[in-house]
Formats: C-alpha cells, sequence, structure tokens
C-alpha cells in the first residue's frame, strides 16, 4: 500500500496567512515612500523656481529705477537746449542707486559724466557698445568693460531726439558689483549658487564667488538653454565649480537677462533619503515582527491539535493513557475541552461501544468550533494589519509635508514649548531661522529661550511670547530686530497650540523679511517727496496731463510757476480741459496730446495762448509716460514762457529794420509826391480844360492812381503783408499761359526760353502775384541786355537734402546781361535799391519777388558774376493735393446791372463813404451808411432786413471789421458780408474765418464784382428774421 502525499501542516498554513496579509501592506508602505519622495522633490522645486521667478523680479525693480531716472532725465529742457553744465547737476542730484552714475554722449564723445568730477576730461569710448539702441525706447545693455572704471559694467540706455535732427545717447550706467549686491543682499541658504546671466550669456553676478567668475560664460547646457529662448524651468546641471545641482531658470522679459539658482543634489536629497531609510527602517521592523507574532500565534494554535493527534493515534491503537499530560500543553478552551473528552473516553473503557457515537458527535463539534474560532482570529488579524498600513500611510505624508513646509519655506518658522510651569523652551526652527540665531535647531533644541536668543533681543521677544500665551489667541506684530546675521524689519505671527486638554503646550511663530518692502515703500516715498519738491519749486512750467480711454486729456496737475505765467487759481485749472480753459487754442493742443500719444515720443512746440493773464507764447516739451499694459496713461509737460523774450526779439527787430524804415520813407515819400504831382496837376487843369481835353486828363490821373496802387502792393509784397489768394497751381499750365506776356515784356533781340520737367508737382501760392513776380524779372532782363541775349524759366522738382526730407518745386530763372556787382548782390532785396539809372527803376521789383516768396513759405537766391549774367533760384513748397483741372474758357464776371439789393456800408472814412454810396446807388442798390461797428450793429438790431454789410476792416470804436463781421455771423448767421482793407494785420485773419476779402483802392467794376458773388453765393436765402433784444 503507497504512502499517502504528505499534506501541509496547520502551522505552515497559519504562517503563510501571516506573510499573505503582511507582503502586500509592505508594498503598499514601499509605494507611498516612494509617492512621499517625488511629491517631497516636486515642491523643493516649485520653491526653487518660485525663488528665481522672485529674484529676477527683484534685478527688474532695481534696473526699473534706472529705467525711471532716465525717462526724468530725457525730458529735460536742459538736454535739448545744450545746457550740459545744468544738466550734470541735475543728474548728480538724480541719481539714488548706488554704484550708479550717468553718461551723455553726442556722435561716441561724452559730453556728461557724473563718474567724474566736474569739467574733467571726458573719454571717447565708441559707439559699438550701445548699437540697436532705438530713439525713445530704454536697452539694457549686456555686460562690457567700462571706459573710465576699467571693470565689467552694465547700462541702462535711451536715444533722446533733441530737435533739429540731433540725438543724444542717455546711459545710467553701474558696475556689476552693483548688481551682485542684489544677491548677496538674498542671504541665500548655505550651499546654494546664485546667478544673473546676460543675453549673451555672460555672469553678470553670483554668490558666492562673484569675482572670481564675473564675466565668464555659463555652463555649456545653460548657454544653450538661453540661446533657445527657454524662459523659466527647472533642470538638473553640473555648475562652474563641477558640482551636480538642480537649477531654476528664469528669464526677465524686460531686460532678457536670465537668473539661475541652483541647489547641490546631494543637499536636495539628503533630507528625503534620510526620511526614507528611517520609513524603511520602520517598515522592514514592522515586518519581522508581524512575522514573528504570526510563527508564535500558529505555534500556539498548532501544538494543542499535534497533542490532540498524538492522543488520538494513541486512542486508535487502544493506549486509552494520554500521550501529552495535562498542562505539558498550552491549551485553548476548545482544546482542553476535548482533552477532558478524551479522558472520559479513556476512563469509561467500559462504554467505548456504546459511547463512539457521542464521542463522534463531541469531537465532530469541537472541530468546528475550533475552526470558527481561527477564522475569527485571521479576521481581526486582517483588520489590524489594514488599520496599521492607513496609519503608517498618513503618518508618512504628514511627516513629508511638514518637512518640506517647515524646511524650504522663506519664512522663518520656530516652535517654542510652554511646560506646565510656564517655562518656555526651544523645540525647533527652520533653516531660515537658523541663520538669524547663528545656531543649528538640533543644538537648540530643549533649551531655554534665554541660551538661544540674544540677549539684547531676548526681553522684546519673550515678552511677545508671553502676551500670546497670556491672550491665548494668534496676535501678528511688525518689528525691527538687529540680528548679528542681518539687520532689519520683520512681520511675526505666534499662534498658540493646545492639547486634549484645552492647555497651551506650544507656540507656532512664523516671521517675514519685509526688510525689502519697507525700504521699497521708503524709497518710493522719498522719490515722491524729491519729485514733489522738484515738481512744486521748479522754475519751469510743468503739468501732468491724464489721459482718459475715451481721448479726453485732463489737467491733472500743475506746479505754481504754471498757475503763475498763466494766471489760473490751482481749483479753476485742475480737472479741466483745454477746451474749456484755452477755447481758442484747444484743436492745436489736442493734436499735439494725440501725436504724442499715439507716436509714444517727444513732441515740441510753440504756441501762443490767450490766458488770464493775456497773450503768452510758451515752448512746451510733451513727454509720455507709459503704463504696465504698455498704455499712454500720462503725459508730462514741461513749459517755459518765451513772452519776454519774444518781445525783447521783436524789439531787436524793430530797431534792426529802422534803416530801412528810412529807406523806404524816402523812397515813398520821392514815388508819391510824383504820382500827387501827376493827379493834382491834371485834376487841376481838368477844371479849366475844354471838353474835348478832359478824357485825356482823367486818363492820366487814373494811371497815376493805377501806378500807385501797383507801388503799394509791392510795398505789402516786401513787407510780406499783402492779402494773397493761394491755391494749388499747376506750373507746367501757369507757364504754358505766360510764354506771350513774358515775351511781351522782353525785346526781340531777347530769346525765351521755357523748360518744365515732366510730372512737376503742384504748389500752393497766389497765381496773380507768382505772374507778377515772374514778369517783373523779365523786365530786370531786358534792361540788363540791351544788346540782346537769352532769357531761361526752368521748373524742376527737388527733395530738401536736410534731414527733414522737404518737398518742393524749384524755378531758376536766369539771363545772359550785365550782372551784379559783388558789393551789391548783399543789398538787391532791399526796397527802393537799384542799380538801373534814376528815373528807370522804382528798386521794388525784386523786393516784391522776395516779399511774395517769403509770404508764400519759400526761400529765394540770387547768383550773379558781372558779364555773364544772372541767376534767381525760387523754391517753392509742395502742395498736399492736386491742382484741380481748369476748364478751356474761365467764366468773366458779369459786369451787367443785376437784382437791386438793400446793402449796409459800415465806413469811417467820409469821402471813401460817399463814394462806395455814389457807386453802389448808380448800380441801382439801396445803401444804408454807418461810422462804425456799434453803430452798425444797433442799426441791424432795429431793422436786419438787408441783403449785404460792407463794411472797412479798421475802424474805431472798440469794433473793428473783422469782429463785426463774427458777430453778424453769430447772430444773422444767413447775412453776406464783404470786406475792405488797404492794410491791415487782422486781413489773414479774416480770410482764415472764411470772409471775403476787397482790396482797396478798388475800381468800380471790382466792387460790383464782389458784391454780385457774395450774395449769389449766399443764395438761396430768405430774408433775415430782425433779433431783437428780449
Amino acid at each position: 500500500m503507497s504512502q499517502p502525499a504528505r499534506l501541509p501542516s496547520l502551522r505552515s498554513r497559519l504562517v503563510l496567512l501571516a506573510l499573505a496579509i503582511l507582503v502586500p501592506a509592505l508594498c503598499a508602505s514601499a509605494l507611498m515612500l516612494y509617492a512621499g519622495y517625488r511629491h517631497g522633490r516636486l515642491e523643493v522645486e516649485k520653491h526653487l523656481q518660485e525663488t528665481a521667478r522672485a529674484l529676477s523680479l527683484t534685478v527688474d525693480r532695481q534696473l526699473g529705477q534706472a529705467e525711471a531716472l532716465l525717462w526724468s532725465l530725457s525730458a529735460s529742457p536742459m538736454l535739448r537746449m545744450g545746457n550740459y553744465a545744468g544738466f550734470d547737476t541735475l543728474a548728480r542730484e538724480a541719481v539714488r542707486i548706488p554704484g550708479a552714475w550717468v553718461v551723455v554722449e553726442e556722435d561716441g564723445h561724452q559730453i556728461v559724466n557724473t563718474r567724474l568730477p566736474p569739467g574733467s576730461t571726458l573719454p571717447s569710448p565708441g559707439t559699438a557698445y550701445r548699437q540697436g539702441v532705438e530713439p525713445g525706447q530704454i536697452r539694457i545693455s549686456n555686460l562690457f568693460t567700462g571706459t573710465v572704471a576699467k571693470q565689467p559694467t552694465v547700462s541702462v540706455d535711451i536715444l533722446v531726439d533733441v530737435g533739429g535732427g540731433r540725438q543724444r545717447h542717455l546711459s545710467v550706467i553701474m558696475q556689476a558689483d552693483t548688481v551682485a549686491r542684489i544677491l548677496a543682499d538674498q542671504a541665500l541658504p548655505n550651499g546654494w549658487v546664485g546667478a544673473i546671466v546676460d543675453r549673451n550669456g555672460a555672469v553678470v553676478a553670483r554668490s558666492p564667488d562673484h569675482q572670481r567668475f564675473v564675466g565668464r560664460p555659463a555652463t555649456g547646457d545653460n548657454l544653450e538653454r538661453i540661446k533657445a529662448g527657454v524662459s523659466q524651468g527647472v533642470f538638473e546641471s553640473v555648475n562652474l565649480t563641477g558640482v551636480e545641482t538642480v537649477l531654476a531658470l528664469s528669464r526677465s522679459p524686460a531686460s532678457g537677462w536670465t537668473t539661475i539658482l541652483a541647489v547641490p543634489r546631494a543637499e536636495l536629497s539628503a533630507g528625503i533619503k534620510q526620511l526614507a531609510l528611517y520609513l524603511a527602517g520602520a517598515a522592514g521592523l514592522l515586518g519581522i515582527l508581524g512575522a514573528a507574532l504570526a510563527v508564535h500565534v500558529a505555534r500556539r494554535i498548532a501544538r494543542p491539535v499535534e497533542a490532540l493527534v498524538a492522543d488520538a493515534e494513541a486512542l486508535a491503537h487502544g493506549d486509552w493513557a494520554p500521550a501529552s499530560p495535562a498542562g505539558s500543553v498550552p491549551d485553548t478552551q476548545e482544546t482542553a475541552a476535548l482533552r477532558r473528552a478524551f479522558q472520559d473516553a479513556c476512563a469509561a473503557v467500559g462504554q467505548r461501544e456504546a459511547e463512539r457515537g457521542q464521542a463522534a458527535a463531541a469531537l465532530k463539534e469541537a472541530n468546528a468550533t475550533l475552526e470558527a474560532r481561527v477564522a475569527e482570529r485571521t479576521r481581526d488579524l486582517a483588520l489590524a494589519n489594514a488599520s496599521l498600513q492607513d496609519s503608517q500611510a498618513v503618518l508618512a505624508d504628514r511627516e513629508a509635508l511638514y518637512s518640506s513646509v517647515f524646511r524650504f519655506n522663506t519664512d522663518g518658522l520656530f516652535v517654542v514649548q510652554v511646560t506646565s510651569d510656564a517655562e518656555l523652551l526651544v523645540e525647533t526652527y527652520n533653516p531660515a531661522i537658523e541663520i538669524l540665531m547663528g545656531k543649528p535647531a538640533e543644538e537648540a533644541r530643549g533649551l531655554p529661550l534665554a541660551e538661544v536668543v540674544p540677549p539684547a533681543l531676548l526681553p522684546l521677544i519673550e515678552g511677545r511670547l508671553r502676551e500670546c500665551l497670556a491672550a491665548g489667541e494668534p496676535i501678528s506684530y511688525e518689528r525691527s530686530f538687529a540680528f548679528a546675521a542681518r539687520r532689519g524689519v520683520w512681520a511675526v505671527t505666534l499662534v498658540p497650540i493646545r492639547d486634549a486638554t484645552g492647555r497651551i503646550v506650544r507656540i507656532l511663530g512664523s516671521n517675514r523679511d519685509i526688510t525689502d518692502a519697507r525700504e521699497a515703500e521708503a524709497e518710493i516715498k522719498a522719490g515722491r517727496d524729491r519729485y514733489s519738491a522738484l515738481f512744486e519749486h521748479s522754475p519751469l512750467d510743468l503739468t501732468l496731463i491724464d489721459v482718459r480711454p475715451d481721448g479726453a486729456f485732463i489737467y491733472e496737475d500743475a506746479n505754481p510757476a504754471v498757475l503763475r505765467s498763466l494766471g489760473f487759481q490751482r481749483e479753476a485749472f485742475i480737472g479741466r480741459q483745454a477746451t474749456e480753459l484755452f477755447p481758442a487754442q484747444a484743436p492745436f493742443l489736442l493734436e499735439r496730446y494725440r501725436e504724442c500719444v499715439t507716436t509714444r515720443t517727444l513732441v515740441e512746440y510753440e504756441a501762443v495762448i490767450r490766458a488770464p493773464v493775456g497773450e503768452v507764447v510758451r515752448r512746451t516739451v510733451l513727454a509720455p509716460l507709459v503704463d504696465r499694459d504698455g498704455r499712454v496713461a500720462k503725459i508730462f509737460a514741461t513749459s517755459m514762457d518765451l513772452t519776454e523774450q519774444r518781445r525783447m526779439e521783436e524789439r531787436l527787430r524793430r530797431s534792426e529794420r529802422m534803416e530801412t524804415v528810412g529807406q523806404l520813407t524816402g523812397g515813398i515819400a520821392h514815388d508819391f509826391n510824383n504820382l500827387l504831382t501827376v493827379v493834382m496837376g491834371n485834376l487841376d487843369m481838368l477844371r479849366r480844360a475844354k471838353p474835348e481835353r478832359a478824357p485825356r486828363m482823367i486818363e492820366n490821373a487814373l494811371a497815376a492812381v493805377e501806378q500807385g496802387r501797383r507801388l503799394t502792393g509791392q510795398l505789402l509784397a516786401f513787407s510780406r503783408r499783402q492779402p494773397l489768394k493761394p491755391e494749388v497751381v499747376d506750373l507746367a499750365a501757369l507757364f504754358g499761359r505766360m510764354d506771350g506776356l513774358l515775351a511781351q515784356s522782353l525785346r526781340g533781340n531777347i530769346a525765351l526760353e521755357i523748360d518744365v520737367a515732366e510730372g512737376l508737382w503742384p504748389v500752393q501760392v497766389d497765381p496773380t502775384q507768382l505772374q507778377s513776380a515772374l514778369i517783373n524779372l523779365a523786365v530786370n532782363a531786358r534792361d540788363a541786355m540791351p544788346g540782346g541775349g537769352a532769357f531761361r524759366v526752368r521748373a524742376q522738382n527737388r527733395v530738401s537734402q536736410e534731414a527733414n526730407g522737404a518737398e518742393g518745386v524749384t524755378i531758376q530763372v536766369t539771363d545772359t546781361g550785365t550782372g551784379i556787382a559783388p558789393e551789391d548782390l548783399p543789398r538787391v532785396f532791399e526796397p527802393f535799391f537799384t542799380t538801373k539809372e534814376t528815373g528807370k527803376g522804382t528798386g521794388l521789383g525784386l523786393a516784391q519777388v522776395y516779399g511774395f516768396v517769403q509770404q508764400s513759405g519759400g526761400s529765394v537766391d540770387i547768383m550773379s558774376e558781372p558779364g555773364r549774367g544772372t541767376t534767381l533760384m525760387i523754391m517753392l513748397p509742395r502742395a498736399s493735393r492736386p491742382a484741380p483741372m481748369l476748364s478751356a474758357t474761365a467764366p468773366m464776371a458779369s459786369m451787367e446791372r443785376g437784382q437791386a439789393l438793400r446793402i449796409l456800408l459800415v465806413e469811417d472814412n467820409k469821402q471813401v463813404a460817399e463814394l462806395a454810396t455814389e457807386l453802389l446807388q448808380e448800380a441801382g442798390h439801396e445803401v444804408v451808411a454807418a461810422t462804425t461797428g456799434r453803430d452798425a450793429l444797433d442799426r441791424l438790431t432795429v431793422d436786419a432786413n438787408v441783403d449785404l454789410v460792407f463794411s472797412d476792416l479798421v475802424m474805431p470804436g472798440g469794433i473793428d471789421g473783422v469782429e463785426l463781421a463774427r458777430i453778424i455771423r453769430r447772430r444773422w448767421p444767413d447775412l453776406p458780408i464783404l470786406l475792405a482793407t488797404g492794410y491791415s494785420s487782422e486781413s489773414a485773419k479774416a480770410q482764415r474765418e472764411g470772409f471775403r476779402l476787397l482790396s482797396k483802392p478798388y475800381e468800380p467794376a471790382a466792387l460790383l464784382v464782389a458784391v454780385s458773388e457774395v450774395t449769389a453765393a449766399a443764395r438761396p436765402t430768405a430774408k433775415v428774421i430782425p433779433l431783437r433784444p428780449a
């Protein structure tokens, strides 16, 4: 008979059951350990990245101070006026950045350097290091070697347009050591490395060992990241000293510099590895204890069963004595009952057969009860193991989180133990507190405060702790402390921790270093105070203009100089707009403001402002101020009152003109006496002459009057006070119509040549005055060529070679005459100066040409050589729009009698009023006369039933012709107005405001044509309804 297969024992099954429960728990513990390690590593990397970003923002703030200084200095009028000594003083006072100085350069030569004493010889560093700087934009340089200091240096640069096509390069320069102090002030933990790298990858600053590594390139992998444009991230690398590190990289969008913060990889993983070892040891110990407990329980369960098996085998062999004596094997309740049953069976040998069934039933029941007990104990063990695993996981998570937060928090964290007798003992603190206390937390654990806190600070710190202990609730405060490692201001929070009974057993504290924030606030306040003092006491007019999103410009602030120079009270100026304060000049001012906002550059202009103190001349520079979103939020205006300066200049010009006035007086007296002699003589003879001779004498008198009118026009052209009627003119068409007039002005032995280039640009001039100027030049050329010759007119486009690149048309007029002597050339444009014989020239031809060209916005130049002829170069600006198309035939003004009109004539000169009245009445019109502007308004108020107001421009009584026309336009807008003038400074203003002008002296036909045109332009219209006062 074969032996039965060996079955596993109950003991081995129980051990396997315990292992089956423990192994998954150990695997889960290992998995949680790894997850805790990854979580801690990610938290450290996140903290490292945030610290690098914060350090980059600190560097940007330092550079932002230099940018703000540059914007302020670039708006200084002293820079544009070339007052470099004053600008040097202003720059030295404005620089508040330690180790920084200001440099101004022009064409590669320094003209201001605040690092050197005033008056020192300044170097010429060249222009290589500031290439790429755009006008009106801030550029932060890479690292370079300074010209004066010969040290590693960086600069913040701007290119300023100072007018006239000139530019100045303005820089705030600081040594790399200044940037290094930013890193040194951060008090990085021991072993950490911070570095600031420029756009080329050169080290600008490093902590520690700044002097050793400044200027050296960054490591190869960091150079690749910088060139690839990586803005931020966490990487593993080997630093310049060969240490394996974990680094965080943050690139500044403002400067393009990169901030690198590195931690040795060994230091980063040391704490986590130690925690892993602790947890692994604990897990192993728990596994060993669990296995031993399982073996022990299995043994306690198996041994009674094995003893029972031995008794059963003995019974099977007929041995009724127990194989295991009572008490030799530890029994359970079940095995003890079974053992008693076996003993009873042995005692009742005689009853074996009778009681076999009862014994078998008892054995079966005992076996069932035993199996239930074993199953129940197994379930209890599994639940206990599961609870143990959950507790271990929660403990591991909390310990990892607490360790990461506590160790890597930049704020100082500490725990103070409160004993039962209220004694304060140091329990622990993080590395930030270790730096301040100068003692590791391990050495301080369990010590009284007096043995850890510096004696000078002990009363304050202990007092605050006991205040928190007495209050029983959190308290917060700010205080300056002077630790050996750092002096500064900290924000401290104390929180009491209670046990289950409610007693305070610990105090948790945190302190945040707010020194930089408070210093920044103080610096900002000091800067505001300096700005306020400069703003309030500056002799320049300073105004701050708020740019609203809806396009409005509000005067937000103004210094006393502005208010004094304009005559405003502060409350009447602040919060108002240009349209409210300067309605007449508002369109021009708003256009300049919009130009400043649109171009984001400095805008300079000069304007005449009508203010409460009267009309003032002001030169203003507008500087745009950009907010964080890149929008121009404010405009800073710097103005200078030039009113007195312009008065002095005008006095100087008047004194310089005295000699010319003297020449004009004699010439005018001579020519007008001749004309008056002709008029007087013919009129006197007309009284005695026979009727058939009267027309000839009248013609002679009218010819003299016409010659006087032309002489007056030439004088006005020379003085640039002639009323012009500018229009866009096609010069090619004009010259084509003038060849006959020019030919008539010359002689037959003089050849006329007109050469007009193709594509000639249009110009905006008075065509009649241009024709008159060319005819004057033709007459002068004819007199200079008694033996014949050539007269050439050439026109072509021209672009100025100056910075503004102005476009225009050049008219070159050349003759081959006798020429002009060199000593006479400077005087040819003077009135009444002539090289002709007495009686053959007025000396006003070239003066008229000069005055007309200047008044048209052009220029004229003359070149001549005796015996070689004369050339005049006339430059006229290009028109902004094309010339209108001309019809084949120009309609002539109708001289026929038109509709009879009722005309209000306003004229203070009795003779002129009588003449105009007779001319208008002769044409069939009804005339109502008034002698002053006030008289005219009174008549219109009573009866405004008139068709036209014909007024002189210059009148007494306080209301001149222009003011009268404005009032009529405002009160009777449909009433036509015609103004007449011999000469007035107001004529240009009248033309700008759209009023029709008639020049004196006027011919009757010209007056009637003007009346017809003005009234025709106003039709169709109804009669004016009288506006009577209430």
